[in-house]
């Protein structure tokens, strides 16, 4: 009885951590799996699988136990915007710089400082603007709920 309770104490966290929380059917989601995402409306759930509409009503059943994560939409957001524009625009204008840097340094043999100046003022500057346009443009939010 002793071993018994010892085990059931010991395998309660591993059988919860299976259990996927209640999602309201409607509510857009990210599903992650070992090997591919899945970003869709969630449909419906069963005790073994979920079922999550794709863009072009493609239906999948995806067995619970390959959840990897979950994520729920918070909708679009400024924030997110932001973040993922400073991304972009950083690493757009960084090239671009560098790319200018090259075109100069083969005209006039400037110095290595200087194109690393001239790169890093085009990342700070595409980090601004990407940051500005991103904020006003809006980006998708996603909480993990499992």
């Amino acid at each position: 009885m002793r071993y018994a309770l010892t085990f059931v104490a010991l395998a309660s966290p591993m059988l919860l951590s299976a259990q996927l929380p209640q999602v309201l059917p409607g509510t857009r989601v990210r599903v992650s799996t070992a090997t591919e995402t899945y970003t869709g409306t969630f449909m419906s759930q069963a005790a073994d699988t979920i079922d999550v509409a794709e863009s072009g009503a493609i239906h999948r059943r995806i067995p619970v136990s390959a959840v990897r994560q979950l994520f729920v939409s918070q909708g679009k957001t400024a924030g997110a915007g932001a973040i993922r524009g400073l991304k972009i625009g950083a690493l757009v204008l960084a090239a671009v710089a560098g790319l200018l840097a090259v075109v100069i340094w083969s005209e006039t043999g400037f110095q290595a400082a200087e194109g690393a100046l001239l790169v890093g003022g085009g990342a700070v500057e595409g980090a601004m603007f990407g940051a500005i346009i991103g904020a006003i443009v809006g980006a998708e939010g996603w909480q993990r709920i499992y």
